[in-house]
Parts: C-alpha cells; sequence; structure tokens
C-alpha cells in the first residue's frame, strides 16, 4: 500500500487537504472518480517514508475497537443508521484518533461505500474486523458477524494483557540489571580500581577482564544507554521487511517457553476465525484463503498457505490438515469428526477454546518458569563482581596487615 497526498476545494473555495493509501496511483485515482472528487493537486508519498507514517498513526486501542463492533452491531440489529452510531461514538469520543476514524467512516459511507469497505479505507481498523463486517454483509449476518468480532478481540486482548503482566517482572528484572551494570562498570568500578593501582595489588584475570569492561562502559556508557533504547524501534521498522520479519516469526514459534504461547495464540486465531466464517456461511476454501491474509506469523502463514490448494484439488480436510505438520494430531481428529458428522463449526470453536486455554495455563506459569532463570542470571553476575573485586580487596587488606 502507499499513502497518497491531495487536496480539494471545499464549499468556501479553501483547500482541504486529505491523506489516503492504496494498492497504486491508477487504483487511487479511480477511487476518486468514483467518488466524484476532483482533486486540486496530489502527490504519492515515497514509499521508504511509509513505514514511518505506520508508525506515527495513532492506532485505534482495542477497548475502542470492540465498543465500535458492538455498537454498530446494536445498531445494524435494532434497524438504525449506523451513521448515527459513528456520528454518536465520534462525539463522545475525547481522543483525536477515535474521532477521526469515526468521522472518515461517515465519509466513506456518504460516498456510498459498504461498511467492511469503509472499515479497510480508514488504514487504522484491523483488516481481520473488516474481513468480517464483509462476510456480515455478503451473508446478511452483519449483527452477528460485528459481535464476533468484538469477541474475538476481547479474547485476544485477554492474551495480550495476561502476557503483559506476567512480563512485568522479568522485564522490570532485565532493566534494573542493566541499570545496575552499567552504573557499576561506569562510574564505580573505576574509582575502586584506581585504589588497586595505587596499592600496586596484583589483579586476578576477572578484574582484569572487569576493568576492561568498565573502561569501556565508562568512555561510552551513554552510547550505550541509546542503543538499548533505541533497539525497540530499530527491530520495530526491520520488521517491515518481509525476510526479517519471517526470520523473527520462525524464531519466535520454535522458541521454547514463548514459541508455546506464540503457536498456542496463533492457532487459537486460526481456528475461532474459521469456524466464524464457516458459520456465516462461506466456503472453507475461500474461508482458508482469506484466515492467511490476516495471519500475523509470517513463518505461520507460510506454513498453511498450501491447505486451500489442497482442498481445492479435492482432498477432504482431514487429509490436507494431516498431511501438514503444523498441527498434531488432536487437530486432525477434530477435523475429521466435524467432516464426518456435519459440526465441523463446533469443532472449529473447540479447537480455539482448547488452544486459547493453553495459553492461559502457561502465561499464568510463565513467571515461575522464568523466575529461577533470573536468578541463576543475577547470581552469575554476583559472583563475578565478588570474585573481581573482593578478591584484590582481601589481598589488599592482607598486605596491609603484614
Amino acid at each position: 500500500m502507499s499513502y497518497f497526498f491531495y487536496t480539494t476545494l471545499d464549499d468556501d473555495g479553501r483547500n482541504k487537504r486529505h491523506t489516503e493509501f492504496f494498492v497504486n496511483e491508477d487504483v487511487f485515482l479511480e477511487d476518486l472518480a468514483n467518488r466524484h472528487i476532483d482533486p486540486v493537486s496530489y502527490f504519492k508519498i515515497p514509499d521508504i517514508i511509509t513505514p514511518l507514517i505506520d508508525l506515527a498513526r495513532p492506532k485505534l486501542t482495542a477497548e475502542e475497537l470492540i465498543e465500535l463492533c458492538n455498537y454498530l452491531s446494536m445498531y445494524v440489529g435494532s434497524g438504525l443508521d449506523v451513521q448515527s452510531a459513528l456520528g454518536d461514538l465520534a462525539a463522545a469520543s475525547k481522543r483525536p484518533a477515535f474521532k477521526k476514524a469515526m468521522l472518515d467512516l461517515q465519509g466513506y459511507l456518504l460516498d456510498g461505500f459498504m461498511i467492511s469497505q469503509a472499515m479497510e479505507k480508514t488504514g487504522v481498523i484491523p483488516s481481520a474486523i473488516s474481513t468480517l463486517a464483509s462476510i456480515g454483509e455478503e451473508s446478511g449476518s452483519l449483527e452477528g458477524t460485528l459481535k464476533d468480532a468484538a469477541e474475538h478481540i476481547e479474547r485476544v486482548e485477554s492474551i495480550k494483557s495476561t502476557t503483559k503482566r506476567a512480563m512485568i517482572y522479568p522485564a522490570f528484572t532485565l532493566v534494573a540489571m542493566l541499570g545496575g551494570f552499567i552504573f557499576w562498570t561506569a562510574f564505580v568500578v573505576p574509582k575502586i580500581v584506581d585504589l588497586f593501582y595505587t596499592m600496586g595489588v596484583e589483579l586476578p584475570t576477572a578484574t582484569v577482564l572487569l576493568i576492561n569492561i568498565s573502561e569501556f562502559m565508562a568512555a561510552y556508557w551513554l552510547y550505550c544507554v541509546l542503543v538499548i533504547v533505541s533497539i525497540p524501534s530499530c527491530f520495530t521498522l526491520a520488521r517491515r521487511l518481509p525476510k526479517f520479519r519471517y526470520l523473527t516469526d520462525r524464531f519466535l514459534w520454535k522458541m521454547p517457553i514463548f514459541g508455546q504461547i506464540v503457536r498456542g495464540s496463533q492457532l487459537a486465531f486460526y481456528f475461532q476465525y474459521m469456524a466464524l466464517m464457516y458459520s456465516a456461511g462461506i466456503p472453507i476454501t475461500t474461508a482458508l484463503i482469506t484466515i492467511n491474509k490476516s495471519l500475523s506469523n509470517s513463518y505461520f502463514q507460510s506454513r498453511v498457505s498450501d491447505i486451500a490448494d489442497s482442498l481445492k484439488s479435492g482432498e477432504s480436510l482431514l487429509d490436507a490438515f494431516g498431511a501438514n505438520d503444523t498441527f498434531d494430531t488432536l487437530v486432525n481428529r477434530m477435523m475429521g469428526i466435524g467432516e464426518q458428522t456435519g459440526s465441523l463449526d463446533k469443532q472449529l470453536t473447540r479447537l480455539a477454546n482448547i488452544y486459547f486455554e493453553r495459553v492461559h495455563l502457561l502465561v499464568d506459569s510463565i513467571s515461575k518458569l522464568i523466575e529461577p532463570l533470573i536468578m541463576a542470571i543475577v547470581a552469575v553476575m554476583f559472583a563475578f563482581f565478588a570474585i573481581a573485586l573482593l578478591g584484590p580487596l582481601y589481598e589488599l587488606m592482607t598486605n596491609m596487615r603484614a
């Protein structure tokens, strides 16, 4: 997707600026023509700047997305005007990003777009929600799919929030350890080392190593802090590169502890999304193709991309999923049962619930699993400082007594 900046004239003849994203310039111009918009000027924003715009662009929170889906579901089910719902949400919101998104949705609906298309064009609503809205529009069950979308976001966010809570202690401990290490090696150790040199103490290997580290940190501690602080943003930008994203996704998928959480959450999303689409009357092959585009883990996406092709070639669900080693025997067994008994949507929902439950259990126990590792790292650091500093100090005190 590319961003296009263009200006139009309002009713008072003043320039009005707009920014939207499209696949290419032809689609951009065709879209403006369909909406009877005659731009005064326009230009395409360079693609190299696109990741920076995406990072700086305010995103809707999970709570706002849940509120939007529930509100629209209620209005659609009651037969009320959806634009009134969007106007109410915009008026009640104190957050500019959400207010703008609601007004943008209103504008796209006035231009004749469907709800799902309007959601997609805002650029701030996840594709999973716009896809479910599209399914609801096609099947005539928009109320139900929007409600399902809200429930899906709630379940995903419950896993995210639980994971974040479990990671607070290890993250805080890690930051404290790094801060303490930088402070000691950059400011405390050099003063102790000066004492060693003054007294002519023979320094062991551990102390020499600590001195080398201390000299480096004393000279470059500010750069070290900047590097540590910039790692998250640099990592986020690098994830925009497909190859780097694939490698990191593959690494996360195969990690011993966190990999189980990644795999469980991805599989839970996969099967719940499939259950929602299949229940809405979408053919299973179409559902799989749509789901594949919505997966956040590119490694998992590549592993399951050929399942829809296998089904198109005449294979059964049991054979198609059984031939893919991404899924365990439980998945294959429940797929076979659902296919044979005509209860595929129920089996898919059960699979999603099983994986959601597994993730919750893993997240609940993750702090207990990480705590011994953190204690071991702290013990090693303490032992290193003790050997490097207390050894020469003991020798110094011995020499002074002699």
